[in-house]
């Protein structure tokens, strides 16, 4: 399977999507928009697309130019019925490729929080039988869900918190699954940890934040794998 990434931070890699892509001998190519030498693919060439996070705005374009080609991008690679997941910015990109708004949310959500899913028995998650699961967040915007597209998981913070699009082809999830501990340090390294110092509802402070990682992280693991089993094997 040929796999392309979208990354838009240097410090705020693949996380445990890396170690999917690993363990399955699959190998990736990258797009770093942190780097002049902007590269995509042939979207008629790739299996899947996956897009990272990021701190910018999908609409800060004099400030990132590269957001009008990569949301051009996307556009086409959902035309082309690639398969597409993307990660908090990402799924904002895809809501925003595919016409709809990208607002801020009731709350800013830094932290270990819950989401209830919005099914009862999901294709993309089957192994998910809890009504709730903790998750890892950590944005301030928050995607409207695309047309056509089944609404999958809300919060009390944020009601729209995924989304699955193109008969589940393409999925947008505003929460991180793809975090463990290693892979969270690097936020606390590179300030954006800053937000952290504000008293908030849905915002937790660094110690809270790394005590949850062991408690929570095994199960989005096991949630993050699922669903990249099962948009691997759709057919092309």
């Amino acid at each position: 399977m040929k796999i392309h990434v979208f990354r838009h931070l240097e410090f705020e890699g693949l996380g445990m999507i890396g170690e999917w892509i690993q363990e399955n001998g699959y190998t990736y190519t990258e797009t770093r928009f942190w780097e002049n030498a902007l590269q995509y693919p042939d979207p008629n060439q790739i299996d899947m697309l996956i897009i990272m996070g990021g701190s910018m705005n999908v609409d800060e374009e004099e400030q990132y130019p590269w957001l009008v080609g990569e949301k051009q991008y996307i556009k086409k690679a959902i035309e082309a019925n690639v398969k597409i997941l993307g990660v908090c910015l990402g799924a904002q990109l895809i809501s925003r490729a595919s016409g709809k708004e990208v607002i801020r949310s009731p709350y800013k959500e830094i932290g270990w929080f819950a989401v209830k899913k919005l099914f009862s028995n999901h294709t993309l998650f089957p192994n998910l039988k809890e009504e709730e699961v903790t998750v890892m967040q950590w944005h301030g915007d928050m995607f409207e869900i695309p047309e056509n597209s089944d609404p999958l998981f809300t919060s009390d913070g944020c009601p729209n918190q995924a989304f699955a699009l193109n008969n589940n082809r393409v999925v947008g999830l505003q929460f991180h699954l793809e975090l463990s501990k290693q892979y969270i340090l690097p936020f606390f390294d590179n300030d954006e940890d800053e937000e952290l110092k504000v008293k908030a509802p849905y915002i937790q402070t660094p110690d809270e934040i790394k005590s949850g990682c062991g408690k929570y992280d095994v199960v989005t693991r096991d949630l993050l794998f699922d669903l990249l089993n099962v948009m691997a094997e759709l057919p092309k």
